[in-house]
């Protein structure tokens, strides 16, 4: 079972046609890892990261001090939120 099989199956996307994106014909970019302002897709591509509503035009991804936060807070919370 591939990554976007899984997300198929288990992942409800709220701000996405959902008959779209379960289309087969339309295989879905599968992003594995981000670094700074570049995402990796899971076939190896990469992608400039152009979503500036989520603080990444400002921080990048992958920031040590961002991540040591989350992982503090990540006891705490209990919520992702789609829509950040």
């Amino acid at each position: 079972m591939t990554t976007a099989d899984l997300d198929r199956d288990y992942v409800w996307h709220p701000f996405t046609q959902m008959r779209d994106w379960n289309d087969p014909s339309h295989p879905p970019v599968v992003i594995v890892e981000g670094r700074g302002a570049v995402l990796k897709a899971e076939d190896g591509r990469e992608y400039l990261d152009g979503n500036s509503s989520i603080w990444t035009n400002l921080h990048g991804h992958r920031r040590p001090e961002i991540n040591q936060a989350i992982r503090i807070n990540s006891t705490a919370s209990r919520t992702v939120p789609f829509s950040a």
